[in-house]
């Protein structure tokens, strides 16, 4: 029922519409380096789908986060559904994978109008595991850890509105503020990992472990959060943030779960900070830049050797 909800919503048709017109048109544009044309090879097909679809995903996530949480209370039917015998996890892990299937959707749909040009460009070496591959690699757990963290953000602000302003400043505006900072960590902007591009001669390695514990990092924060979040959520007539704190009152099941949940992210957090802060070091943005200060100035009297 909540996936229907979405997928009937004009709101989703009109940026589907819009993401697969920018698709097209840099699919049309070409490939052109160094003056030379390339084939439609399926690398450059995932950078264009990556390309074009992350900011319109973006905005869909975060749009349909609030929806699909406040659509009962809308239509008048929270108190009716409340009052029935369940788990609060139950409907919410319900609505995050309604909303994270939205992602999976749409790029389906990208892939398969990357891989009708290919052909149409007489293009027939098409590389299928390499869209799934991607796909799991550098998209499928930063859109889980987005659809968790958006649905947790809407259940604990309890403010439609409210919720999808500090969402953006969570996606967007926390990366600005850590670039002004000089903190560069992976382990602090929402669903980021280590760089990682495929080639023809390393396949996705060698930054592929890299990538794979900090995605599990991110996927369990996420779902730690989302868990968390459930203690926070309305059920019933409306209730302040301070009533919400009083009431919780979480079962011996619940409490299990999240705290293996906890344990497992800890783990992996810590996993994931000796190897990136401890045993080995990594320079600010700030440092990279001296050091290309340093160079220029040591070699500019050979630029002309």
């Amino acid at each position: 029922i909540n996936m229907i909800s979405i997928y009937k919503h004009v709101t989703f048709k009109i940026l589907l519409v819009f993401s697969v017109i920018q698709l097209i048109a840099s699919l049309f544009s070409g490939y052109e380096y160094l003056g030379l044309k390339s084939y439609p090879l399926t690398y450059f097909m995932v950078d264009q789908i990556s390309g074009s679809s992350g900011l319109f995903i973006i905005i869909i996530l975060v749009f349909f986060s609030g929806e699909l949480i406040w659509r009962d209370r809308d239509v008048q039917l929270n108190e009716v559904i409340d009052s029935t015998s369940h788990s609060t996890l139950i409907p919410l892990f319900s609505k995050t994978l309604s909303l994270f299937s939205l992602s999976v959707v749409l790029h389906f749909i990208l892939v398969l109008i990357s891989i009708i040009y290919q052909l149409i460009m007489g293009y027939m070496e098409i590389d299928f595991s390499l869209y799934f591959l991607d796909y799991m690699y550098n998209l499928f757990p930063v859109y889980l850890t987005m659809c968790t963290t958006l649905v947790a953000i809407q259940v604990i602000i309890n403010h439609k509105y409210l919720a999808y302003m500090v969402s953006i400043v969570v996606l967007l505006l926390i990366d600005i503020i850590l670039l002004i900072l000089d903190v560069n960590s992976n382990m602090l902007s929402i669903g980021s990992s280590p760089y990682m591009i495929y080639s023809d001669l390393n396949g996705f390695g060698p930054s592929n472990k890299g990538v794979f514990w900090f995605s599990l990092y991110w996927v369990l924060f996420g779902l730690l959060f989302l868990m968390l979040s459930a203690t926070m959520m309305i059920r019933g007539s409306k209730k302040s943030f301070k009533e919400r704190l009083k009431i919780i009152n979480p079962t011996k099941s619940y409490i299990i779960t999240t705290s293996t949940v906890g344990f497992l992210f800890i783990l992996t957090a810590s996993f994931v900070f000796y190897n990136t802060q401890v045993l080995n070091s990594y320079k600010s943005s700030d440092e990279i830049e001296k050091t290309a200060v340093s160079y220029e100035k040591l070699y500019k009297k050979f630029k002309d050797l």
